[in-house]
């Protein structure tokens, strides 16, 4: 397929049927590598690169977790229902959709006891994913090792700058974040050091009362859960000013690992974006629909990336419109009692890819969790 500046797309698939994988409502399920490799099968040939996916399907959202224990997949439909008071839409909103992962010597790069979730909140029927395969034609940057000493959030930029160099100044590349460990996450937008303890607002310790995988402490699944919404997998664009925070859920930065925490990196080189702006004028602590101006912006790309420029906003499909989305976070942090500024823009979306021929017509929703009014501003990468 095409090569651009720095990278080759290898393969783009709208929408891939994952065999003998169905998807009901209610199910969290593993899915292995090698039902990715039977849809992306030129996975093997890739030395470095990053394999983009998303489901297909709007009522079910891709998530990175446990691998091994079962009792987490059941948990955490448990917790995704409690929070969206089984409204199958709200539950896909905080579910983490698209992944990036990079990719090295034919192999993806997770972690030990790490693997695919898809979490199917309606529906019945066979799994579908849009992908994304690119080789970065420069070599990869590996991975970082972080101190986690505590819980709480920690601005690791400085660690990743010398592993990437300058790719994040320049305005041609993204940088691959994709942390190896399903009790923490990673996040470009943390506003403010009270991310932690609203979170734990979210997903309480209390409600170990109704969870299985309680075997290392009452943090455990709790901590589970919140890398699944936060998410262990985001993208720095290299003309953004956004930061790479740590957010660790755990009291002693992981179970049996120490203090510290590992995070995979992959610089994708790619044609030039655009910052694109909605006609609709400044909005404060709201949503707002960009679908149109960001498909046009897309043009003939067949797949587009798409982050959001200023901090405290965020970008995300969803079946929602606008206003429900509005009216279903606004409910959340209600009953939840957590501080929006803080909590939404980690919770809500830091990148969305958006395939051209998928099957999925999902609303793309610019967050604003700030009092400032901005105007909707997104950037708009193409892969062509």
């Amino acid at each position: 397929m095409a090569t651009q500046n720095g990278l080759e797309i290898v393969s783009c698939s709208a929408c891939s049927t994952l065999r003998g994988v169905t998807a009901r409502g209610g199910d969290v399920i593993l899915i292995g590598e090698e039902n990715l490799r039977r849809v992306v099968p030129e996975i093997r040939n890739i030395k470095c690169g990053v394999l983009f996916l998303q489901s297909a399907r709007s009522d079910c959202a891709l998530s990175l977790n446990e691998n091994c224990d079962s009792a987490v997949r059941r948990d955490m439909w448990r917790i995704f229902e409690k929070l969206s008071e089984c409204d199958g839409d709200v539950a896909a909103l905080l579910a983490r959709s698209p992944l990036a992962i990079p990719v090295s010597n034919g192999k993806l790069v997770t972690g030990t006891w790490q693997g695919v979730y898809a979490i199917c909140h309606a529906g019945c029927g066979p799994l579908k994913i849009s992908s994304l395969l690119v080789r970065s034609l420069v070599p990869g940057p590996g991975r970082v090792v972080v101190d986690a000493g505590k819980r709480g959030v920690a601005d690791v930029s400085s660690a990743v700058k010398p592993a990437v160099g300058d790719a994040t100044e320049g305005g041609d590349a993204v940088v691959v974040a994709l942390l190896l460990h399903t009790s923490a996450s990673v996040t470009v937008d943390a506003q403010g050091e009270g991310l932690e303890e609203d979170l734990s607002r979210v997903v309480p310790e209390s409600w170990n009362s109704f969870l299985e995988h309680t075997y290392e402490g009452d943090d455990d699944m709790p901590g589970h859960a919140k890398s699944t919404l936060v998410g262990a997998n985001t993208i720095i664009v290299g003309s953004s000013t956004r930061r790479l925070w740590l957010c660790e859920h755990r009291n002693v930065g992981g179970w049996g690992g120490g203090h510290q925490r590992k995070i995979a990196l992959r610089v994708v080189y790619t044609s030039p974006g655009r910052r694109v702006r909605s006609v609709d004028g400044k909005a404060a602590r709201g949503c707002v629909d960009i679908s149109g101006v960001v498909r046009a912006a897309a043009g003939d790309a067949p797949a587009v990336l798409v982050c959001p420029v200023d901090p405290g906003t965020t970008v995300t499909q969803t079946g929602l419109a606008s206003g429900r989305m509005s009216e279903a976070l606004q409910a959340l942090w209600a009953r939840t009692g957590v501080t929006s500024g803080v909590v939404g823009p980690a919770l809500v979306g830091d990148y969305v890819m958006v395939w051209k021929d998928a099957a999925r017509s999902d609303n793309i929703i610019w967050t604003n969790f700030t009092a400032a009014p901005l105007v909707p501003e997104v950037h708009v990468i193409p892969f062509a």
